[in-house]
């Protein structure tokens, strides 16, 4: 994690990795709980969270539909109406490792937003899939196996009192 300090305001920026077998649903579900749990005494001090990494979970599964349930905005859906097709391009596709995930190509990766931070204006071009192309001439390489995702933020206009800054920094 790290916490950031924007114009007066505070930004709480957070990484995730969560589980990868495809049949892990349940697992991941407690993961995000736990995270949540963690996350919890920061986010109720008014500060604005950027959630983002590998999730390892689709659209579809409980994990996606806690974080919405409690408010967080997904950057892709918030630019472009849906998430993207696909974030992880599958066994046999893209990066090519030994130790490479096989499962199937589907959409794991999110930016997620919550509190005083939103995605800035620019319609799609605000929030973008990179990396999604071959490096040079092998077509098996790749800087990851899966595609990055880009959003451009703006953090709110509002300050974090001196209360919440203290006690973020204690955390």
């Amino acid at each position: 994690r790290m916490l950031v300090e924007c114009g007066g305001q505070l930004v709480w920026v957070v990484n995730i990795h969560l589980h990868s077998p495809i049949d892990a649903a349940e697992c991941r579900l407690e993961q995000m709980k736990q995270v949540l749990a963690w996350m919890g005494p920061v986010r109720q001090r008014g500060v604005g969270c950027i959630m983002m990494g590998d999730f390892n979970a689709g659209p579809t599964e409980p994990c996606y539909k806690l974080l919405t349930d409690l408010g967080w905005k997904s950057t892709h859906k918030l630019a472009h109406g849906q998430e993207p097709a696909v974030t992880f391009p599958g066994d046999g596709a893209g990066l090519m490792a030994s130790t490479k995930d096989c499962d199937p190509a589907g959409t794991f990766d999110y930016i997620w937003l919550a509190g005083d931070v939103e995605l800035a204006p620019g319609g799609e071009s605000s929030c973008q899939l990179f990396a999604e192309k071959q490096c040079g001439d092998d077509p098996t390489l790749y800087v990851s196996d899966h595609y990055g995702l880009y959003a451009d933020l703006r953090v709110g206009t509002g300050s974090t009192t001196e209360a919440a800054y203290a006690a973020a920094f204690k955390e």
